[in-house]
């Protein structure tokens, strides 16, 4: 292989590593979101309980609605469909 091809195979494998990462964590917080969500809260609301918790983002960022909505309709989109 030459350093090109190398280098996109490492890049690939790391893609998928991270999406990996990423399903594993969108898991790890649907629960609470999808309760939240159950009992009325809006996706702003559900951000400022995580971050009342400490709960880091994936990113180990603050949440905002946004980054709720993405990891609530990340499990949803690709995750919840292969467990039925």
């Amino acid at each position: 292989l030459n350093q090109k091809q190398k280098h996109d195979r490492v890049n690939e494998v790391l893609a998928r590593v991270n999406k990996a990462n990423a399903d594993h964590f969108s898991a790890s917080v649907y629960r609470e979101i999808k309760e939240m969500r159950n009992q009325g809260h809006s996706f702003n609301s559900i951000a400022d309980e995580l971050n009342q918790r400490k709960i880091p983002t994936f990113y180990k960022k603050k949440w905002y609605a946004s980054s709720v909505i993405r990891a609530y309709r990340r499990y949803q989109l690709f995750l919840l469909p292969q467990s039925n």
